[in-house]
């Protein structure tokens, strides 16, 4: 994009222009939801913490593996049809309360969250995620993807009824796939 598209983009947009092209810290995209789940919040945050098991529930999510640097390891669909990857850390962790995660700089999806984890009644719980990221391409890719149906606030409400429908009926399905909550955990 030349000049004059740049800043033709960003007057059209209002967004600044290191957010509008995906430069810099997280956050060029903000997703946020909540969700109710059937179960106590130790059961709720223990499913939850085991990011390994994210692509057997969540659309979009190819893999994740833990390193022998501690971080997260995660690949999943970018724009097109690509593989995106990046590496992630967990920053904070209040045992059922909350998590909170940040991309290490340098990946190639710079991002950060947290999840809290509420007790809304004896076997009820009530999952808030707010996530921040800047995408290739930052908010014009976000755009790009959006108009091609990947919608990531989309996505989310999607992957957490997958989450909800594991953990209450014990079964969903990802991937063109249908799974049990006893093949998650294996």
């Amino acid at each position: 994009i030349g000049i004059l598209g740049k800043a033709g983009a960003r007057a059209a947009t209002n967004i600044p222009f290191r957010r509008l092209f995906g430069i810099g810290a997280p956050g060029a995209i903000r997703i946020q939801n909540a969700i109710e789940v059937e179960a106590p919040v130790e059961e709720v945050f223990d499913f939850f913490c085991h990011f390994e098991n994210f692509p057997r529930f969540m659309q979009h999510i190819r893999q994740v593996s833990h390193t022998d640097t501690g971080a997260w390891h995660w690949e999943a669909d970018g724009p097109l049809g690509m593989g995106v990857s990046w590496d992630a850390v967990v920053t904070r962790v209040q045992p059922n309360r909350r998590i909170t995660w940040r991309s290490i700089p340098g990946s190639e999806i710079a991002n950060a969250g947290s999840a809290w984890f509420e007790a809304v009644g004896p076997n009820r719980t009530r999952v808030h995620i707010q996530m921040t990221y800047s995408p290739p391409a930052g908010a014009l890719g976000h755009g790009l993807a959006t108009l091609l149906g990947r919608h990531p606030a989309r996505q989310m409400d999607e992957d957490l009824v997958r989450f909800k429908s594991i953990i209450e009926r014990g079964k969903t399905s990802a991937h063109g796939e249908h799974l049990t909550r006893q093949e998650v955990a294996a």
